[in-house]
């Protein structure tokens, strides 16, 4: 655990903590992942592990104060979702809208193909768990993180700028933003970690989605019993649950069980309902 000298400038109390991080970034990395964190991944993980420390000071940010288990139960716990991402929407180049089926093979087309980055959006991120993560881990993702408070998007913005990030963060509840038109059915994808029960996020996050787009929920162990209390919820939003995967991590960092759903047709206009309502009166 990292501790501060008596006498350390603030300046100096910065740099250690960094430094520390990025050690230990590493360390754990090589023990706990089956994948590889870059350096310059492991350099931006550790200014966001700064600024968390530095800004929950003043703030309510998380109550993991312990750089390990910020790594292993933020970090590399998002880490590994933006792995499922990543395997949900490789890096591939994508046709324009307008091009039809009798020109995808021609020379013209192959031309006017360009990369499409997946637009995902984290709803409820808090400090910037997973979205924040997700976007250090996969750069050519266009991320959109939605949070209540407004001190809390202060903090994410802040990071965005620090970190170089190109992230949009929006003061919205799900809600309200599921209602507007840019954002309705829009999103590839949506994320989402310890925001509400299973039929409660479906309000928030299938409005969101176009039809083909995917939500990937971290939920705890009891997963499976929010699966089946989401049922209707899940006929109601035009959505199926594609695959349940346990995330391995540390033995003080286990118990987060990925749940995958995939949109497959409209949802009604009468969804998402007004603010509070998902939460007081989940179908």
């Amino acid at each position: 655990m990292y501790k501060k000298n008596a006498g350390d400038s603030q300046e100096n109390i910065h740099k250690n903590i960094q430094e520390y991080f990025m050690s230990k970034i590493h360390e754990l990395a090589s023990e706990y992942l089956d994948f590889s964190v870059e350096e310059q991944q492991a350099h931006a993980l550790s200014m966001y592990g700064k600024y968390l420390l530095s800004w929950n000071e003043r703030m309510n940010l998380t109550a993991v104060t312990d750089p390990r288990q910020i790594i292993l139960k933020h970090f590399f716990d998002s880490a590994i979702l933006s792995l499922k991402l990543s395997a949900i929407f490789p890096a591939l180049p994508s046709l324009a809208p307008d091009d039809d089926s009798s020109t995808r093979s021609s020379p013209a087309a192959s031309l006017s193909a360009v990369p499409v980055p997946p637009h995902i959006i984290d709803i409820g991120t808090g400090a910037g768990f997973p979205g924040m993560v997700i976007k250090i881990m996969q750069p050519h993702m266009k991320m959109t993180l939605v949070e209540a408070s407004a001190k809390k998007i202060s903090f994410l913005e802040h990071v965005a700028c620090a970190l170089e990030l190109d992230v949009a963060c929006l003061h919205i509840r799900a809600e309200d933003l599921g209602r507007r038109s840019d954002f309705r059915e829009k999103a590839d994808g949506v994320v989402s970690r310890a925001v509400a029960d299973l039929p409660v996020l479906l309000e928030y996050a299938i409005p969101l989605l176009k039809v083909g787009g995917y939500f990937v929920a971290a939920k705890g162990q009891k997963v499976f019993e929010e699966i089946e209390r989401a049922g209707h919820a899940l006929e109601v939003f035009g959505a199926c649950v594609e695959d349940v995967c346990e995330v391995n991590l540390a033995p003080e960092a286990k118990g987060h069980v990925l749940v995958v759903i995939k949109k497959i047709m409209p949802t009604s206009c009468s969804y998402p309902r007004r603010a509070g309502q998902p939460a007081k009166k989940p179908l």
